[in-house]
This record gives C-alpha cells, structure tokens and sequence, in this order.
C-alpha cells in the first residue's frame, strides 16, 4: 500500500520575511493601479516609509520617478534587485555616502509631500556591475538609526556661538535675544540675503556653512547654515578666531 503523499500547507512561507514573495506578487500584479496615481502620506515619516518599501519591492531594475504633490518636487530613482542604485534631481545625479546619506537626502526632499506619486519612467535601465548601491535592509535600518552625534554636536555649537553673542536670529523658528535694535539689524541683513538667494533644487543638499562679516568695529555678523537651520548672531570682532576655532571643532565631529 502506498502511503498517501502529505498535502502542502497553503500558508508555509516562502521566505523567511515574506519579503522576496510580496515582490514577486507585486510583479505578476497588473501595476497600472499602483503607479501613476496618488498615494496619500499623513507625515515625513510615512512619505520616506513608501519610498524606501518601493525600493524594497522592485526586483527588475526600474527607473521610477517620484514626486510630492504639495511641493511639486520629483526625483527619480534606479532601483534593481531591492536595491537603490542612483538618486537624481533635476540637477542631475547626486552624489551620496552612505545609507544614512541616503535617508537624510530622502527625508528633506519629501517633508511635507502630503501625497506621493510613483511612476516607472524606464524599464531595464542599463545598471553596471560596478555601480554602488544601497540594499532595502540597509535603507530600512537607517530609517530607524538614532543621529545623536550630528544632533548633539549642532546643540553645543549653538549654544556655544548663542552664548558668545549680545544678540542672535533664529530664521527657522522665529525666536531671537538680545536688544531689539540690534536683533532688527539681523532680521534686515536676513532680507537682504534672501533678495539674491537662489532656492535650491531638489535633492541640492545644503552643506554646513559659517560666514564672519564685520560690519562694524563693534558688529560681527556671524552667519550659520546648518542644514534647513540658519542662525544669525551679533559678535564682537575680537572673537573672530574663537568663532572660526569653534565652528573646526563642530565641523572634526562630525
């Protein structure tokens, strides 16, 4: 007698996460419905959770553009075998270090997107068997990494330069100290500035910046860019070196 053969269980996973399996039905699935239209996102975090769950979807190398509905912005990227091959704005590819990189460039451009839209702008883009590339899983990891060392190096550099200052600007949040006058100088030379400035595009990261600008022999206006934060304090001269020792030692931390 032959003994009868064990029926297969319909629920046995076919990989260990089920991530490869999700891929794989997202690939024979019709994908007309999920491209091309508009996927709500309620905060930053959702908006870099679907981009990064995108990449971790994409098996066949895709160019897919996505862009944010509220800011306009779009940028595409090259995704293959789950892994995020290329990020390019309009200014062409951008340049990037790591996963981590990767995420903070991904979290600025898309804050404050409100809805997203993904679409497939090439199928079987040529990718080169040399070209770096930064797996779903490190992605996801750098999703969650605390930033504390960047984070607590920018505090104390502020609060450093606040300290050193009779009066001080924050463009981000609004908040000043010091003497009405001379915080009102700061707010003018603000102004000023922003009249000449040219926005950056998307993805276009802006990198740490200090400028020293005598004004006065009693007037240093010290200038700080730190990411989307800008500050803008009123110095003595005489701290010129103190300032610049301050901003290499924020700078070595990093």
């Amino acid at each position: 007698m032959i003994a009868p053969r064990p029926q297969k269980s319909q629920d046995a996973p076919v990989t260990a996460d089920g991530t490869e399996l999700a891929a794989l039905r997202k690939l024979a699935a019709d994908s007309g419905g999920a491209y091309g239209t508009w996927r709500p996102v309620a905060s930053d975090a959702e908006a870099l959770d679907a981009i990064v769950t995108e990449v971790g979807e994409v098996l066949l190398a895709r160019r897919i553009r996505v862009t944010a509905q509220n800011t306009g912005i779009a940028v595409e990227m090259t995704v293959s075998n789950r892994h995020l091959v290329t990020l390019a704005g309009p200014q062409g590819q951008v340049q990037l270090k790591d996963a981590g990189d990767v995420v903070r460039t991904l979290r600025e451009a898309f804050s404050g997107a409100g809805a997203l839209k993904f679409e497939i702008t090439e199928r079987a883009p040529m990718v080169t068997q040399t070209a770096r590339s930064w797996p779903h899983d490190a992605l996801r990891q750098a999703m969650h990494a605390p930033d504390s060392e960047r984070d607590g190096a920018q505090a104390t550099l502020i609060g450093e330069l606040q300290a050193m200052a009779d009066a001080w600007l924050d463009l981000q949040t609004q908040q000043s100290s010091g003497a009405a006058e001379r915080v009102s100088q700061l707010a003018k030379h603000a102004n000023a500035k922003a009249e000449h400035h040219t926005e950056a595009t998307p993805l276009q990261r802006v990198h740490p910046r200090l400028s020293l600008v005598p004004i006065s022999e009693t007037f240093l206006l010290v200038d700080v860019c730190l990411g989307q934060q800008r500050l803008l304090l009123s110095g003595d001269p005489k701290n010129r070196a103190d300032y610049i020792a301050r901003w290499r030692a924020y700078c070595s931390a990093l």
